[in-house]
């Protein structure tokens, strides 16, 4: 074979290897898998600052309600929080509400979830810790309690 015959081989063939191993990387990455929420509750440490798939059942749904006048660390309209609950655990979760118009109600405020719901969400594990939170202040401030912050919300059919 000539020496241009073996190198478009070559590339074919490098072209199907990375091909495959990157549909497989796409589907690890993709597809994270549901943590209980006990594994977290046990180390939250661990899952500092990473995004994880929760489900469970939603209960003590709580709208956040803005100030007036909004100023910069105030709930956003349509923030809320709300338990979930699975078999290893129970977890309280932060909705952000609409942060693009925060301080304007846009006719959206009511929490996508209500008691009773089966969700999986995507959250966002904050752990305890000392932190700045440069929206309210400058200097560090020490938080006691686990913080999971939804970043997606997908209910669940049963």
């Amino acid at each position: 074979m000539k020496l241009f015959q073996l190198t478009v081989i070559m590339v074919c063939w490098l072209g199907l290897v990375a091909s495959v191993l990157a549909g497989s990387l796409v589907g690890i990455v993709s597809s994270p898998e549901v943590m209980p929420i006990g594994k977290i509750l046990d180390n939250p440490k661990a899952f500092h600052l990473q995004s994880v798939q929760l489900e469970g059942t939603v209960r003590g749904v709580e709208v956040l309600k803005p100030h007036e006048p909004y100023q910069p660390g105030d709930p956003c309209f349509g923030a809320h929080v709300f338990n979930l609950d699975d078999a290893t655990g129970t977890m309280r979760i932060g909705v952000l509400g609409h942060r693009l118009n925060c301080g304007s109600a846009i006719g959206k405020e009511q929490p996508e979830v209500h008691d009773g719901d089966r969700v999986r969400v995507e959250v966002r594990i904050q752990a305890p810790g000392t932190y700045i939170d440069k929206m309210t202040s400058p200097f560090p401030i020490e938080k006691s309690s686990l913080q999971a912050i939804a970043i997606r919300i997908r209910h669940l059919n049963e």
